[in-house]
């Protein structure tokens, strides 16, 4: 039966072929632009924004997109009447209970399908979008992606069709926010509640490459989270169900993992949010899977650190950016970051595809290594392909702390040390190393 309350329609899975809160991942431009002519910094070429796909779609990066006006009639096109769970006349079967978002291709409405009482998330194309094939091969592309894959971490397809000119695509509803509206209600993500999200992340991601699949647009706004506040034996939160959603510009190929389709265009490919894509992607490079390797390690680094990766508003700012900008080290932003943690990262992040994980299964096994307090297998990387930056001198953030303590009001003067306090951490130092070594081996 439909829930009893849906006055909190900010809980809601997958946005569209773009998120409904503004971080879009793409649309389809009407006709490609000159090429752009901006350069780079360092004298290199930047692509341009709008780029031909290997489909022939035409995606047009989010921070370069055009945003509709109020007068946009198209904003005004919505299927939602007055009245709450009022049937929907134009797509037969499903009652329409509150509008979730709008994305680059349509709006995303929370909805009954009526023959088996489910609550979806529907999807509809605009008119001005179903009139243009391109629009709807990328629409389509998104169904057929998520109707390949059977994972619990992975949004399921329930529906698509087309009816009275609208085309439609009925997915699971998550009722729950997605890892961005947690950062920015929490300010940061715990750091095993994080590695915890990025782990069930890994495994949807994996599941998809063994169909074919790779994503292309991951970032926080994908990532939905059911049941957030689920904890783990120990009572930390372990960040829920992860469901991966919006595979609009997801790539399905036969074999995704095995050499990389070169174009036959001489247009460059860009696809992907630019706050989260990797360096291949903003070159325009042929990429395959690693480049949902980097864009994770991104994700994972704004749910831990509270900060987003890259600030940059435009293609071509990203573009500088990701050739020779640098990343705060995370341990300059968060308390509870490991030095563990931060090799994994920095795998995860370099710059070059050669230097990163090469498959889901290393990059899971250190994952896992890190929430059960283990050492990861992976080894720190070369500096000349790190996206981090060095981290600030512990010499100074002493200082930093001693200055600090010293505008503490002080409190009543320590007592003398007798030094039986280092005699006993004499005594039981070989115990403890003892018993860890037995643990390990047992």
């Amino acid at each position: 039966m439909p829930p009893k309350n849906h006055s909190d329609l900010s809980r809601r899975t997958g946005k569209g072929s773009g998120s409904a809160q503004g971080e879009n991942p793409g649309v389809i431009s009407e006709k490609a632009p000159p090429p752009d002519p901006t350069q780079a910094h360092d004298g290199a070429s930047v692509p341009s924004p709008v780029i031909e796909d290997d489909d022939g779609t035409l995606v047009l990066s989010p921070d370069e997109m055009p945003r509709p006006s109020s007068e946009d009639p198209e904003l005004e096109d919505d299927l939602l009447n007055p009245a709450e769970g009022s049937r929907c006349g134009f797509i037969p079967g499903y009652s329409l209970v509150g509008k979730l978002g709008r994305g680059g291709m349509g709006i995303v409405y929370q909805a009954i399908q009526e023959k088996l009482q489910r609550v979806v998330a529907l999807k509809v194309l605009t008119p001005a979008k179903a009139n243009d094939p391109r629009y709807v091969q990328r629409f389509r592309r998104e169904a057929m992606a998520i109707a390949r894959l059977n994972h619990p971490n992975i949004v399921t397809a329930y529906d698509y069709g087309e009816a009275n000119g609208r085309f439609y695509l009925a997915i699971e509803y998550v009722d729950g926010p997605d890892a961005a509206e947690l950062i920015a209600r929490r300010g940061r993500i715990g750091l095993i509640e994080a590695i915890c999200i990025a782990r069930d992340t890994v495994l949807a991601l994996n599941h998809a490459l063994s169909q074919g699949i790779i994503h292309r647009d991951i970032k926080p706004a994908n990532l939905m989270l059911l049941n957030e506040d689920i904890r783990d034996e120990n009572g930390g939160l372990s960040g829920g169900v992860v469901k991966l959603t919006d595979l609009g510009l997801a790539k399905i190929r036969e074999n995704a993992q095995s050499g990389v389709r070169r174009r036959t265009t001489g247009r460059n490919l860009v696809v992907g949010t630019p706050g989260y894509m990797a360096p291949e992607q903003a070159r325009g490079e042929a990429a395959d899977f690693r480049v949902d390797i980097f864009s994770l390690g991104l994700t994972l680094y704004h749910m831990v650190t509270g900060e987003k990766p890259c600030k940059a508003s435009s293609l071509a700012e990203v573009f500088e950016y990701l050739e020779s900008g640098r990343l705060v080290h995370p341990q300059d932003l968060a308390d509870d970051v490991s030095d563990a943690f931060v090799r994994v990262l920095d795998r995860m992040c370099a710059r070059t595809p050669e230097a990163r994980y090469q498959s889901y299964e290393e990059l899971l096994m250190d994952l896992q290594a890190l929430i059960v307090g283990m050492e990861p297998a992976t080894v720190p990387v070369d500096p000349e392909v790190s996206l981090l930056a060095k981290r600030r001198s512990r010499l100074a953030a002493c200082f930093s702390r001693g200055r600090k303590a010293r505008s503490a009001p002080t409190s009543a003067p320590a007592r003398p040390s007798t030094g039986r306090g280092m005699k006993w951490l004499m005594w039981l130092a070989p115990f403890a190393a003892g018993l860890a070594l037995g643990l390990l081996l047992g």
